[in-house]
């Protein structure tokens, strides 16, 4: 698995997709594109999950008056 963040991943699947472009590589232009959109999903997981996380807290902690 993975351990760096998904901005880092986000920014090494944009410069890999550059390389791609500039040296014609269409297959690693390709790749980079697919590991942008993949850590882009990863990022948006985080948050649905951090979200639900805050609303569970919220939940248990009872309303703020």
């Amino acid at each position: 698995m993975n351990d760096s963040s998904p901005e880092v991943d986000k920014l090494k699947g944009s410069a890999k997709s550059a390389a791609g472009k500039a040296s014609g590589d269409k297959g690693l232009e390709a790749e980079g594109k697919t590991d942008k959109i993949q850590a882009e999903g990863r990022q948006a997981a985080e948050e649905i999950r951090d979200t639900a996380r805050e609303a569970a807290e919220s939940l248990r902690n009872g309303p703020k008056h």
